[in-house]
């Protein structure tokens, strides 16, 4: 099956466009306010290597550039975690959610 999908070999050229106007009439119960600077905390968890997996992730390395490039242009601030074991992971996600900076943010992103 032949899909149309770019090679996903090396990490792309992410530009974000920065928004110069805001819709304050807007209903804000029904949207994030994303104004706060930072704009808000963002996990990656970038897991390529696996102890019992016949093939590793090869290209992780890629996704999480680009995942990277993407979030630092929106303003987020990022903790990136390597390779972790179910429960690293767990203690990660709770670690994050426990950052005093998620009070002075928008968004929380995992």
């Amino acid at each position: 099956m032949e899909t149309n999908l770019p090679d996903d070999t090396e990490a792309r050229e992410i530009l974000v466009k920065p928004a110069t106007n805001y819709d304050d009439k807007s209903d804000t119960q029904k949207c994030y306010q994303m104004r706060s600077k930072p704009r808000g905390l963002v996990l990656i968890i970038n897991n390529e290597e696996f102890k019992k997996a016949k093939q590793n992730r090869t290209w992780s390395a890629v996704d999480e550039t680009n995942l990277v490039m993407l979030f630092k242009q929106l303003g987020f601030v990022l903790v990136v975690k390597r390779n972790r074991k179910c429960q690293e992971m767990k203690r990660d996600i709770q670690d994050f959610a426990q950052l005093e900076d998620h009070t002075k943010s928008d968004m929380g992103i995992v």
